[in-house]
């Protein structure tokens, strides 16, 4: 089972497609430079803004999914 896991990984790597660096740039920067220190000097706002990000995360994936 171990190995028909590792051929099923393999081929899905193989099949995805690469985040635009853009994108990839602006959640580094999001998560990095402005959540992390939101949770540290309001921490309820960066739990408004996790709540945000779920839900938007949420609908976007079921739009994609469906896409894919």
């Amino acid at each position: 089972m171990c190995g028909g896991w590792w051929e099923h990984i393999n081929a899905v790597e193989r099949r995805t497609v690469p985040l635009p660096g853009e994108l990839s740039d602006l959640m580094m920067q999001l998560e990095k430079g402005r959540l992390d220190a939101l949770a540290e000097t309001a921490p309820v706002a960066a739990l408004k803004t996790v709540a945000m990000l779920v839900h938007m995360a949420g609908r976007v994936g079921k739009e994609a999914a469906y896409g894919a």
